[in-house]
């Protein structure tokens, strides 16, 4: 009997409409399974782990071993003879198995890793570069050896100051002659003009041995304190004395700057100390040494004029005089009396007036007070002693808090009107180091296109990020409510914070003002407890440290018994508890499956259908893996929705001892050979992830370590998880393509701005 033709039923019409049934049912039955959620698996999520076979040794296998042991007694004769060895064995294409040709050059590196001399291990390292069979590793290792070199470190540093400026004199031509192109040439020496006056502006604004410099200062010295007797030695010294001065002069210049403001906020010592330790750094200063004098000249007369007031005389105060001024500091009652009778003696009229004031405030009189004490502070303290004590309460925000909060209010509201206007110039000129005339006609320019622009400012500045001035302002009333909790203003000064605390949406802030605000609407109160609750399980939630988080909500559920957001903070904190955990080191599921060496059997062997991507078979989550403590694992997978965004069904497991030890292992090889091979896969800081590795490694992992300060919350992620499906990479071209367009003129230019080089992760150190 002959079997039935495939292509017969195909070409049958009635066979055709059956094949088309058959295949919507299964192209149905593909989607409906596809579409299955996915079943919980709590038993065989790992396969077996594969036993690591016993290798017999192998001549290779014992070249190596004589290596390691000849560099460990430093060796170079056996050394030699093991990679000798080693390099016959690759030669004549045994062990191939073993691939004894990629020991070779890790065995070179080993070698030269013996050397004393830090410039012939430099020499060797670029001599092993760009072999063959180099591990990407190694070749990164050696990079960064070949790069550590002190002198060739200095003078790309140095390279890089050049090359900044001579981006900055490049982009000063390039950009204005851009915009003539969009204006026809019409504007071109306007824009030249302006462009060029920038460009010395910030030349001026420069320091005269930045940052760059003083990287290269270092490493000239580092290499002189290695190599004090090479024959490079005599020269660099000269370089480096010569880059010293130069740091001392820079140093003593912005003493001397910042010795100048403080003399303009008359702080005399602080610019007096200052001056001397400009002249410390550059004792031929002329500038420096003028504003030492002169600082020392005006302290002298500060020391003056308190020994004039302090000495006054006030023996001829007659007892009377004395007992009616102390009645007047114990009174009660109404002082103008005993304020009278003291002031009618005219040479004691400025002390009775202290006294009067210093007795209204102990009464808690304080507008009538500080009212005494302005009037008095406005006296010349050379014919009223009392002036200097007055004017010190009157300025001391900590005596004076009141006053402090409306001369802060009143230089915020002006600060803030100047912004509107001014943008960022309400804080003056650009440049400090020019003087003020010639800074602001040079930011004049930008001054008038930020004035044109102030009604587009009015409108948008509730929506956009501009400074916060009334900072200061609340500071000043905490201030007062801290000094003076029963003081005359405390109403207004807690309403007037809780506003600010309620615009910037602080609610636990608001509901602290709330309670100092008389007659406060209840309704607002409740609503601002239901705010102020869920603010402080956000707060929780945001946390790292579970310490922290379980205090914040059990604080919080205490605080707040009656309010809905309180009943779910002590919720969340009994959930916290249950599943709180003494480690958190995750792996995702996308790290697992770009590095299948850990999930495979050799390491963690988790079962493959389970990263497989098909949830009929069950799929592990996205979150993938945790270490939660000890041996314990805790596996997270898709729940009965298939839907990735729904929490996750998870299950916990303890493995053995052997197995854990391996996928750590394994796990920190590849995180760091993943850096090494790609740098932007770095490898987070995380010191409490390296102690959980480096004891885990060893064995020492049974019993879970539970404190807090343990815990870590690392997460590996995959190349594709940190950086999407396409890397942003950056123009190996010196310069990026800047496009300027005109909609008025119907105009577009194109210029390319050079890119300045970029500082180095250190460079924050030599500020």
């Amino acid at each position: 009997m002959r079997s039935p033709d495939v292509h017969g039923l195909v070409a049958s019409p009635r066979l055709r409409r059956g094949g088309r049934g058959v295949l919507c049912a299964v192209a149905l039955a593909w989607a409906f399974g596809c579409s299955t959620p996915a079943p919980l698996v709590k038993d065989d999520i790992l396969v077996p782990l594969l036993p690591r076979a016993a290798l017999q040794p192998t001549d290779g296998d014992l070249a190596t071993r004589d290596l390691a042991r000849a560099a460990l007694v430093n060796d170079r004769a056996a050394m030699d003879r093991a990679i000798e060895t080693l390099e016959e064995i690759a030669e004549s294409g045994g062990e191939p198995d073993r691939r004894v040709d990629r020991r070779i050059p890790l065995s070179l590196d080993l070698r030269n890793a013996t050397l004393d001399d830090p410039v012939a291990y430099r020499e060797a390292c670029e001599s092993l570069k760009g072999r063959r069979h180099n591990d990407p590793r190694l070749e990164s290792r050696l990079e960064e050896c070949i790069a550590d070199d002190p002198l060739l470190l200095a003078q790309r540093r140095v390279q890089d100051s050049r090359e900044t400026i001579w981006a900055e004199t490049y982009n000063a031509v390039a950009d204005p002659l851009s915009r003539s192109l969009i204006s026809g040439g019409i504007l071109t020496p306007y824009y030249i003009s302006n462009s060029v006056a920038s460009y010395l502006a910030r030349m001026n604004e420069r320091e005269a041995f930045p940052v760059p410099l003083r990287q290269a200062l270092v490493h000239r010295e580092r290499y002189l304190a290695h190599f004090p007797n090479s024959e490079e030695t005599p020269e660099i010294q000269k370089r480096v004395d010569r880059a010293r001065r130069k740091l001392h002069k820079e140093e003593a210049r912005k003493l001397l700057f910042h010795a100048n403001v403080a003399r303009k906020n008359n702080n005399l010592r602080v610019a007096h100390s200052l001056s001397l330790r400009a002249l410390e750094n550059d004792p031929e200063n002329r500038k420096a040494k003028k504003l030492e004098a002169r600082m020392r000249e005006a302290i002298a007369e500060q020391w003056k004029d308190r020994a004039r007031s302090e000495g006054a005389d006030f023996e001829s105060l007659s007892a009377e005089d004395a007992t009616r001024s102390t009645g007047l500091l114990l009174a009660r009652r109404d002082l103008s009396a005993h304020g009278l009778a003291l002031l009618r003696n005219e040479a004691y009229e400025d002390v009775g007036s202290y006294v009067v004031a210093t007795a209204l405030a102990e009464r808690g009189d304080e507008d009538a007070a500080w009212s005494r004490y302005r009037d008095l502070a406005g006296e010349d303290p050379r014919t009223n002693p009392m002036a200097r004590h007055a004017r010190a309460l009157v300025r001391d925000p900590m005596q004076n808090p009141y006053g402090s909060f409306e001369r802060v209010r009143a230089t915020q509201r002006s600060r803030e009107i100047r912004w509107h206007f001014f943008g960022g110039f309400f804080q003056g000129p650009r440049y400090k180091r020019l003087p003020q005339p010639i800074a602001w006609l040079v930011d004049l320019p930008l001054l008038v296109n930020t004035f044109i622009f102030t009604p587009i400012r009015f409108i948008f500045s509730p929506l956009s990020e501009r400074p916060d001035f009334d900072r200061p302002v609340a500071a000043a009333s905490y201030r007062y409510l801290d000094r003076e909790p029963d003081g005359e203003h405390k109403d207004e000064l807690a309403r007037w914070l809780f506003e600010y605390e309620e615009d910037r949406e602080n609610w636990n802030g608001a509901l602290r003002m709330a309670d100092h605000v008389p007659y406060f609407d209840k309704v607002e109160r409740a609503e601002l407890v239901e705010k102020a609750a869920e603010q402080r399980i956000e707060f929780a939630n945001e946390s790292s440290r579970r310490d922290r988080k379980s205090s914040t909500l059990r604080a919080t559920a205490r605080e707040f018994p009656d309010s809905d957001a309180g009943k779910l903070a002590g919720v969340r904190e009994r959930e916290h508890r249950e599943e709180a955990t003494a480690q958190s080191i995750r792996m995702t599921r996308g790290f697992l499956i770009e590095n299948p060496q850990i999930a495979g059997p050799r390491a963690l062997g988790i079962r493959r259908a389970l990263i497989d991507g098909q949830n009929p078979n069950g799929e592990l989550h996205p979150r993938g893996v945790t270490f939660i403590g000890g041996r314990y694992i805790e596996f997270e997978f898709m729940n009965e929705t298939g839907d990735e965004d729904d929490p996750p069904e998870k299950v916990r497991q303890k493995v053995s001892r052997e197995r854990f030890t391996r996928v750590i292992a394994i796990l920190d090889d590849t995180a760091r050979r993943n850096y090494r091979v790609d740098p932007d896969v770095e490898v987070g800081a995380d010191p409490r992830r390296d102690l959980f590795i480096e004891r885990a490694r060893l064995g020492l992992n049974e019993e879970p370590d539970t404190r807090a300060t343990a815990h870590s919350n690392y997460v590996f992620k995959s190349a594709r998880e940190q950086f999407g499906m396409v890397r942003g990479r950056e123009s190996i071209l010196p310069f990026d393509l800047v496009v300027r367009g005109d909609l008025t003129g119907a105009g577009i230019a194109a210029f390319p701005r050079w890119r300045k080089p970029k500082e180095t992760p250190d460079a924050f150190l030599y500020r």
